[in-house]
């Protein structure tokens, strides 16, 4: 949980950043229900919480809404997927998976 600012202020959408988030929530929560309260307290919960809203909002801006996909070549091969604008708008299974990953952990626990 060194690193929120860092996540925080990062204008890229990675495809790892929300997964990464939302495994740190469900191991603070753990430490919580184990009785870890010094550990819990120094975990920031509020400020994580907080982290994980932005970021998921901002993950959204990686992804082939119909609008953005209609300007690509393929539209039809890529519409509904993510995609890494920092790298030409690379779009990879991977990215797909971490993408995917955070956002099931997100609906599950958020």
């Amino acid at each position: 949980l060194k690193h929120m600012n860092f996540i925080k202020n990062r204008k890229t959408a990675y495809a790892t950043f929300l997964e990464m988030l939302m495994s740190a929530y469900k191991m603070v929560n753990r430490l919580k229900e184990q009785g870890y309260d010094d550990l819990y307290a120094k975990a920031e919960f509020d400020k994580l919480k907080e982290l994980i809203e932005i970021r998921s909002e901002f993950q959204r801006s990686g992804f082939f809404y119909p609008e953005v996909a209609m300007y690509m070549a393929r539209p039809d091969r890529i519409l509904n997927a993510f995609y890494v604008r920092h790298d030409r708008f690379r779009t990879r299974i991977d990215d797909q998976e971490h993408n995917l990953s955070g956002y099931v952990a997100y609906v599950n626990y958020f």
